[in-house]
Protein backbone atom coordinates (compact mmCIF):
# COMPACT_ATOMS: atom_id res chain seq x y z
CA UNK A 1 0.00 0.00 0.00
CA UNK A 2 3.03 2.09 0.46
CA UNK A 3 4.25 1.77 -2.25
CA UNK A 4 1.44 2.74 -4.32
CA UNK A 5 0.64 5.79 -2.32
CA UNK A 6 4.72 6.49 -3.33
CA UNK A 7 3.96 6.12 -6.75
CA UNK A 8 0.82 8.79 -6.16
CA UNK A 9 2.76 10.95 -4.77
CA UNK A 10 5.92 10.89 -5.98
CA UNK A 11 7.09 10.23 -2.60
CA UNK A 12 6.32 9.72 1.23
CA UNK A 13 8.15 9.70 4.07
CA UNK A 14 6.34 7.58 6.63
CA UNK A 15 7.58 7.60 9.98
CA UNK A 16 5.83 4.66 12.21
CA UNK A 17 7.55 5.08 14.78
CA UNK A 18 4.66 6.34 17.04
CA UNK A 19 2.48 3.53 16.37
CA UNK A 20 1.15 1.43 19.06
CA UNK A 21 -1.03 -1.59 18.57
CA UNK A 22 -3.93 -1.23 21.13
CA UNK A 23 -6.60 -4.23 22.39
CA UNK A 24 -9.58 -3.50 21.77
CA UNK A 25 -12.83 -3.99 23.87
CA UNK A 26 -13.67 -6.91 21.47
CA UNK A 27 -10.33 -8.85 22.11
CA UNK A 28 -10.66 -8.17 25.88
CA UNK A 29 -14.04 -9.58 25.81
CA UNK A 30 -12.77 -13.10 23.81
CA UNK A 31 -10.49 -13.71 26.59
CA UNK A 32 -13.33 -15.51 29.02
CA UNK A 33 -11.44 -14.77 32.18
CA UNK A 34 -12.67 -14.91 35.72
CA UNK A 35 -12.23 -13.68 39.07
CA UNK A 36 -8.89 -11.98 39.55
CA UNK A 37 -7.56 -12.20 36.00
CA UNK A 38 -11.09 -10.42 35.57
CA UNK A 39 -10.53 -7.72 37.87
CA UNK A 40 -6.78 -7.28 36.60
CA UNK A 41 -8.10 -6.50 33.08
CA UNK A 42 -10.88 -4.35 34.70
CA UNK A 43 -8.67 -1.72 36.20
CA UNK A 44 -6.20 -2.09 33.23
CA UNK A 45 -9.12 -0.80 30.81
CA UNK A 46 -9.98 2.11 33.29
CA UNK A 47 -6.23 3.18 33.69
CA UNK A 48 -5.88 2.74 29.62
CA UNK A 49 -8.54 5.47 29.20
CA UNK A 50 -7.12 7.84 31.29
CA UNK A 51 -4.72 10.61 30.63
CA UNK A 52 -1.81 9.60 33.50
CA UNK A 53 1.33 8.76 32.49
CA UNK A 54 0.46 4.79 34.20
CA UNK A 55 -2.43 5.01 30.78
CA UNK A 56 0.53 3.92 27.96
CA UNK A 57 1.54 1.27 30.25
CA UNK A 58 -1.85 -0.15 30.86
CA UNK A 59 -2.58 -0.36 27.09
CA UNK A 60 0.71 -1.80 26.58
CA UNK A 61 -0.31 -4.47 29.29
CA UNK A 62 -3.84 -5.16 27.36
CA UNK A 63 -2.23 -5.21 24.40
CA UNK A 64 0.43 -7.63 25.09
CA UNK A 65 -2.24 -9.80 27.29
CA UNK A 66 -4.49 -10.76 23.94
CA UNK A 67 -0.96 -11.21 22.08
CA UNK A 68 -0.02 -13.99 24.57
CA UNK A 69 -4.12 -14.96 25.11
CA UNK A 70 -3.86 -15.55 21.39
CA UNK A 71 -0.47 -17.46 21.31
CA UNK A 72 -2.04 -19.89 23.39
CA UNK A 73 -4.84 -20.56 21.73
CA UNK A 74 -3.17 -21.26 18.39
CA UNK A 75 -1.02 -23.67 20.90
CA UNK A 76 -3.71 -25.73 22.29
Amino acid sequence: MLERARDLFAGLDVRDSGLRVAAHDRDLEGLALAGFAARAVAKLVAEARGVAPEAAAARDALALLVRLAGAAEVAA
